[in-house]
């Protein structure tokens, strides 16, 4: 089941990717240095990013690239928070223009200096989306806003195709992975957003952490029963030596009795492997659970 790691273990073959062509990668690179876009892919070391940028696509992060929070498993710089920039939206609207997309996801670093944490920014880009580019898929993966419900509602209502939030980890290594950020404010507003008719409702963990298996399907059965549409679960792979230390490398078979017993309580989206991330594959994943949801 678990492959327990030890100083001296470099990384399996099993988790090395493919080098994809660099031409690919770069031409999306170029696109958004261009437009000044940061992206998540990048900020956080992902893993995936030579496939995504070589297939086009890329997690667009708005509110700037430094963080409020300092969150014991990412590598997004926590410094003075960057200023807003009023017409970030247009970058946005640019990107899906250039980059010629139907599918776009977009996050943020926490903007806990902010009065509305960072929420309208997210407001005029899916306004804006929905009004020049009618046709294109939006998914936002959003912080949690300090549990605020007036805020939450307001990102519901502009109604995005998906909303995703990450739990991150099993309840048990919450606090000691996530200092800065309540599990209660995680709760409500995942337990909000299931109540909004016609948005999908995504959440990630990873695992390689400290968990057990137990905890896995606690927090499994606790997002289906609290509304969640789509599960993501991944390999945590560590992005600097400042960061937690992986425990162990799950195996195959592992991810394959999550995704039965997720299966099992009736949740259609769950997707996990060694290289699932919370936007990898979004269209694809979309476009699956779409089919099960009415």
């Amino acid at each position: 089941m678990y492959k327990t790691l030890n100083n001296k273990l470099r990384l399996p073959k099993y988790l090395k990717k493919n080098i994809y062509t660099i031409q690919k990668k770069y031409k999306t690179l170029n696109i958004l240095r261009k437009l000044s876009l940061n992206t998540v892919c990048e900020d956080a070391h992902c893993i995936n990013i030579g496939e995504c940028f070589s297939k086009n696509t890329a997690t667009l992060m708005i509110l700037g690239d430094k963080c409020t929070r300092t969150c014991n498993f990412c590598s997004i710089q926590t410094k003075k928070a960057n200023i807003i920039y009023k017409y970030e939206y247009i970058q946005v609207l640019n990107a899906i223009k250039n980059m010629n997309l139907n599918y776009i996801v977009i996050t943020s670093v926490n903007r806990d200096d902010l009065l509305d944490y960072g929420a309208n920014q997210f407001i005029k880009c899916i306004n804006a989306i929905k009004k020049f580019f009618p046709n294109v898929i939006i998914e936002i993966l959003i912080p949690d806003f300090n549990g605020d419900l007036y805020f939450i509602d307001y990102i519901l209502q502009a109604n995005p195709h998906v909303l995703s939030h990450n739990i991150e980890t099993v309840f048990s290594l919450f606090q000691k992975l996530r200092p800065q950020s309540n599990l209660e404010h995680t709760c409500i507003l995942l337990k909000k957003a299931s109540k909004k008719k016609n948005i999908l409702i995504k959440s990630s963990l990873m695992v390689g952490l400290g968990e057990s298996n137990d905890e896995v399907k606690e927090s499994i059965y606790y997002l289906k029963k609290n509304g969640v549409n789509i599960v993501i679960i991944g390999q945590y792979l560590r992005p600097s030596l400042k960061n937690w230390p992986i425990q162990n490398y799950i195996m195959l078979n592992q991810y394959h009795n999550w995704i039965k017993f997720g299966q099992k309580i009736g949740l259609q989206g769950i997707f996990a492997h060694f290289f699932m991330r919370s936007s990898y594959k979004s269209k694809e994943i979309y476009e699956y659970v779409k089919k099960y949801i009415r």
